[in-house]
């Protein structure tokens, strides 16, 4: 069990940029705002091309976390990096460039307590916040990738589903204007050290995608944690990426 040290609201100095015209000057500073409660964790970036990291213990009683990045980064890019109390990971990507909005979650049935929240800020730059919450009462599990994304990224996600409950859900809302983007995924029963069973390609060619699994192969559907990648390659999207069960 870690030992909670975390303020309820932190300020952290990130970087400032000069400017002035003619003689009079000004600062113009960016930094991070924190606000950490139990159950609830929030930074909030205040300016432009903030470079710092937040390194911080965060109470969370459940077994697992939503996490939220809104409404749109601007630039720059953001490691997130959650630890549960027995000191796995249960989150760890770095996200950049121009996206309009995430929804994901923490790898589910870790353990409650105190976790860690880790984020390396480099030039990042956005309107909107870093949320994390408990997932009280628990919902089903759901990725959403919004908008606009304009780079290379990889995402390595996970998720709690039923696909003999109902099948898992795969889609692009419209078609690329530029790049690809490349879904990997792994059911519970698969080798996540072996290449992914099922790998969907979508580029400008192909438009709107949709896909409905109950396994990656052929076998019986599966009940448990199943491991998504997203591979964005100079992607810029027209609708959402969403997975779902």
């Amino acid at each position: 069990m870690r030992k909670l040290t975390a303020a309820a609201l932190f300020f952290s100095l990130a970087g400032s940029q000069m400017g002035g015209c003619g003689s009079t000057g000004g600062v113009f500073v960016s930094y991070v705002v924190v606000v950490n409660t139990t159950d609830n964790f929030t930074a909030t970036l205040v300016g432009f091309d903030v470079d710092t990291n937040i390194d911080r213990t965060w109470i969370c009683t459940e077994p697992q976390a939503k996490l939220t990045i809104g409404s749109s980064m601007l630039g720059g890019s953001v490691r997130i990096l959650v630890e549960d109390d027995n000191g796995d990971v249960v989150y760890d990507n770095v996200h950049r460039g121009n996206i309009g909005g995430i929804t994901v979650q923490t790898k589910p049935d870790a353990a409650p307590g105190t976790w860690r929240v880790f984020m390396d800020f480099n030039n990042a730059a956005w309107t909107g916040a870093i949320v994390l919450t408990a997932d009280d009462p628990p919902s089903t599990d759901t990725i959403s990738i919004g908008t606009g994304i304009g780079t290379d990224t990889l995402l390595t996600l996970h998720a709690k589903w039923d696909a003999g409950a109902a099948p898992v859900h795969v889609s692009l809302a419209s078609g690329l204007s530029g790049g690809s983007v490349t879904i990997r995924l792994w059911d519970p029963d698969d080798d996540w050290n072996a290449a992914a069973p099922y790998e969907a390609v979508i580029d400008t060619v192909t438009g709107a995608f949709t896909d409905d699994l109950t396994s990656t192969t052929t076998g019986t559907a599966p009940t448990g944690t199943w491991r998504i990648q997203i591979l964005c390659n100079d992607a810029t999207l027209g609708g959402a990426i969403t997975l779902s069960n």
